[in-house]
């Protein structure tokens, strides 16, 4: 039975995981108007996130974020380039860890809280004071964590 059940989540996961580890090296040229990293010593070899104003066979013209005026730089000055796939969050995981962290530190504070009484008193404080904390962890956890994020896949620069 066990074996059954292992068997059909397999099957029903596969196709999912498969497709998410399959990433295609985007090839040169680049579309204009697509979001890429761009690292060049030109640049001072701190990769720079824009968008390509245009590209020929041997040059690549971007505009860095933040800048008015595009630059122009050659494949050869080119170290790495990559296309930006879209953007993710982990709001969920963000949320989760937050939530576990508030409520252990809220369930001790609540419990150090509470006068010296009977064991339930104690109890009912760190409850409490779980709630509460797991409640603010928890929302800023998503906020902090769960930023959103690029995913960058690697360009095939032309033959130099």
């Amino acid at each position: 039975m066990k074996f059954s059940l292992v068997l059909q989540a397999v099957t029903v996961l596969a196709p999912a995981l498969v497709g998410a580890q399959q990433t295609a090296i985007p090839a040169w040229p680049v579309a204009e108007g697509a979001r890429v990293r761009v690292t060049s010593p030109v640049l001072g070899n701190e990769p720079r996130v824009g968008i390509v104003v245009s590209e020929t066979r041997d040059t690549l013209s971007f505009r860095a974020e933040r800048q008015p005026a595009y630059t122009s730089l050659r494949t050869s000055d080119i170290r790495q380039l990559e296309v930006s796939q879209g953007t993710r969050s982990h709001r969920l995981i963000g949320g989760l860890v937050g939530f576990a962290a508030g409520a252990v530190a809220g369930g001790f504070i609540g419990a150090a809280t509470v006068e010296k009484g009977n064991g339930f008193a104690r109890v009912d404080g760190a409850a409490v004071g779980a709630s509460i904390g797991g409640l603010l962890g928890a929302v800023a956890g998503a906020l902090i964590i769960g930023r959103r994020v690029d995913t960058w896949v690697p360009v095939a620069l032309p033959d130099r």
